[in-house]
């Protein structure tokens, strides 16, 4: 039958009221397991499908959580909100997903949409910086259990997970001095995003903690894509004395490394050593493998939401910042650099 069988019908088919029925649906007071058994064989019997949003409008909250990513094509966030996805699923939960195109304008017009909707909760990777102009900060979000992945605004006091950015930087430049090189490069992130900056922090503090000065013009901007990671590499690779390492700080830039090495007729890891962060499936299969530090977009969607139920549970305990461990993966694309 129809989805649009009414609570009536089922009441009327399974011989109990209409607050039995609804009770049972909404699992707000206990019954009977007599009349349970009815109501639920009534439900089968005419194909009823409860409304979510009508159910939570009535509960005052649905059974939606709103993800908002910055970049659906990056590799990196379907692996975050599968994550959050695959538990969301074993909690009765469905995940609303929005694409911000790493642009603080569509997010905030996005969060502004999902503020007037009755959502359970509500889980961001932010493109938002220091703008205290936003939803993220103004209190229209007020009611709805917030938390922020992968990045940190500069303004947000709430619940943050994100990677150990700062210890993936540091492994980078260790494992590049470990391998002789002392011209080290580093293309990094958006400046706005706080996981570009830990990367840079980390990396360019073990320089120098280790003796070496990076020159200004082994610091390169990128984009966190393909295009930028390429276009910063020819910048480099056109120096008097280029590096012979260089450290992408994500795996798209890496690739983009990659490919500029290639337009060059110049070998990686025999020219130029490169390491990657994220450790995308593709980094396993380049010509020649891409060394990478791991950080799990899975374990973090997964991680996020499990934080967030518990926000839902016990919305006045304190925020708290979570920073999940890396690792350096080895692969085949660093050597000790030619004489």
């Amino acid at each position: 039958m129809s989805a649009n069988v009414t609570i009536k019908e089922i009441a009327k088919h399974a011989g109990v009221s209409v607050g039995s029925v609804s009770h049972v649906i909404n699992g707000s007071a206990g019954v009977g397991p007599d009349i349970k058994a009815r109501v639920e064989r009534a439900i089968a019997d005419l194909g009823y499908t409860p409304n979510p949003v009508a159910r939570g409008l009535r509960q005052q909250r649905t059974r939606m959580i709103a993800m908002i990513i910055p970049d659906i094509t990056n590799p990196y966030f379907p692996s975050v909100v599968r994550g959050a996805e695959d538990l969301a699923f074993e909690h009765d939960l469905q995940v609303v997903l929005c694409n911000t195109d790493n642009n603080p304008v569509k997010e905030a017009a996005y969060l502004r949409t999902m503020a007037s909707y009755s959502l359970s909760g509500l889980l961001i990777i932010p493109s938002v910086g220091d703008e205290q102009n936003h939803p993220l900060h103004d209190g229209r979000l007020s009611g709805i259990p917030t938390l922020c992945l992968d990045r940190k605004p500069v303004h947000w006091d709430g619940d943050v997970i994100v990677s150990d950015n700062a210890e993936g930087g540091r492994l980078v430049a260790r494992h590049f001095l470990q391998a002789g090189h002392t011209r080290i490069a580093i293309i990094r992130g958006p400046d706005q995003f706080s996981n570009a900056f830990d990367r840079q922090w980390g990396f360019l503090s073990e320089l120098t903690s280790s003796g070496l000065h990076t020159p200004d013009d082994y610091i390169e901007q990128g984009a966190f894509d393909i295009d930028s990671g390429r276009r910063a590499a020819q910048r480099l690779l056109s120096l008097p004395a280029p590096p012979t390492a260089i450290f992408a700080s994500n795996d798209l830039m890496a690739l983009g490394v990659l490919s500029a090495l290639e337009a060059r007729g110049l070998s990686c890891p025999a020219d130029v050593s490169v390491i990657g962060f994220d450790n995308l499936d593709v980094a396993a299969i380049t010509r020649p493998g891409l060394t990478t530090v791991d950080q799990s977009g899975y374990t973090l969607g997964r991680t996020g939401l499990s934080r967030l139920l518990a926000r839902m549970e016990a919305p006045d305990v304190a925020p708290e910042t979570l920073q999940l461990p890396v690792r350096l993966v080895h692969r085949g694309s660093v050597c000790p650099p030619q004489a």
